[in-house]
């Protein structure tokens, strides 16, 4: 009996109340880090910092012993046990760019070819939409697999889709992301630096130069669109779809990616591909 109540009281002791954990995200140099991911590894529970870096995660009935995850485009993830946060004050999470090792690759201007990949036809009658997280849709995101059947290297140069209704009174907030395939799911981020963009259209065609950015890929690959938007009811505001193919989605960062059957978005992307000798 007395082996019983010791277990009780650990575990009652290691499962903790409600704490709130607030902070503010920067690089190496002190400059805020917007959009960062912050996140409960035992619990998938995350949040994004704000457009000035700062955040708060909000977790129920913690675990003591689980750790808090930090993540951005482009930087090092980094885990902190969580009883080495702060609970009382604000905490000021650093963390350090990737080292990117960049491929040699000799590109001809003049050898190049242009082609879209993706969902080129829009079905203005297909209205769709982020699916929120208990009424929030910060951080949702929704995808579709572009193949590159000709499994050669191409540079991705522009982001297409297209807006069928927009009633919010505010500019809309979205962050592209291309992530590695691993045939089924999307996996890796390929970005080496956060794509945040705005747009005030109300109807019709959104479009993303990437040109600067250098994104380049073998293989099929996965464009996803991220919500950086608190409310954003389909009710307000809806892109085309299409019902071809699969689309997939996830709540948030650090939660599974699911496969959807049709309703995805129709994304397209332009891509360069070196012509043949």
């Amino acid at each position: 009996m007395k082996h019983y109540l010791l277990l009780f009281f650990i575990l009652l002791n290691t499962l903790s109340a409600q704490v709130s954990i607030t902070g503010k995200i920067i690089d190496d140099k002190n400059e805020i880090i917007p959009y960062a991911a912050v996140g409960s590894i035992k619990h998938t529970t995350a949040v994004l910092s704000n457009d000035k870096g700062f955040f708060r995660l909000e977790l129920k009935n913690y675990d003591e012993t689980d750790s808090i995850k930090f993540y951005a485009i482009g930087y090092k993830e980094q885990y902190i046990p969580i009883v080495q946060l702060k609970t009382s004050g604000a905490n000021e999470i650093r963390l350090w760019p990737t080292d990117v090792e960049m491929a040699e690759v000799e590109v001809n201007a003049k050898k190049l070819y242009r082609k879209k990949l993706g969902v080129v036809k829009y079905d203005k009658t297909n209205c769709s939409g982020f699916v929120g997280l208990e009424n929030n849709w910060i951080g949702v995101e929704t995808a579709i697999k572009i193949p590159n059947e000709n499994k050669k290297l191409l540079k991705i140069v522009d982001f297409q889709f297209y807006i069928i209704k927009n009633l919010l009174p505010d500019t809309l907030l979205f962050r592209l992301n291309i992530y590695s395939s691993n045939e089924y799911f999307p996996t890796k981020n390929i970005l080496k630096k956060s794509i945040v963009f705005k747009t005030k259209v109300k109807e019709g065609e959104v479009s993303l130069d990437l040109s600067a950015y250098d994104i380049r890929a073998y293989d099929d690959f996965f464009v996803s669109l991220e919500c950086l938007m608190e409310k954003v009811s389909i009710n307000d505001f809806c892109f085309a779809g299409q019902n071809n193919e699969p689309s997939y989605v996830r709540e948030s960062v650090f939660k599974k990616w699911k496969k959807m059957r049709g309703g995805g978005g129709a994304f397209n992307v332009s891509v360069l591909y070196q012509k043949k000798n």
